[in-house]
C-alpha cells in the first residue's frame, strides 16, 4: 500500500458513523496491517487522522511464528511441579 491509500483509509474512519470504540478498534485493527505492510508506517499518526482520540495507544505485531515462539518460552519458563510427574519419574 501507499501513503495515498493510508490516506484515504483513515479518511474512511474518520467520517463513518460508528460508536467511537469501535471507531477506535477498527482503526487498530488497519493500523496493524498497515504496520505488518510497511515498518515504518507510523501507528500513532494513523490513529489522529482516523479520529480517534486515545492515549498514546502501542501496538505489537506478531506473526505466527513470533506467537509460536513465545508459547513455547513461557511453557519452557514455566516453574514444574515435581509432583506432576510423580508417575513418569517412578518409571524411569
Amino acid at each position: 500500500m501507499t501513503k495515498k491509500d493510508y490516506i484515504k483509509i483513515a479518511k474512511i474512519l474518520k467520517t463513518t458513523e460508528l460508536e467511537a470504540h469501535k471507531r477506535a478498534s477498527l482503526a487498530v485493527s488497519f493500523a496493524q496491517v498497515c504496520k505488518e505492510d510497511n515498518s515504518n508506517f507510523d501507528i500513532q499518526r494513523f490513529l489522529s487522522a482516523c479520529g480517534v482520540t486515545t492515549p498514546t495507544v502501542e501496538i505489537e505485531v506478531v506473526n505466527e511464528e513470533e506467537k509460536f515462539l513465545r508459547a513455547t518460552r513461557e511453557v519452557l519458563q514455566a516453574p514444574v511441579d515435581p509432583r506432576a510427574f510423580d508417575g513418569v519419574t517412578k518409571i524411569l
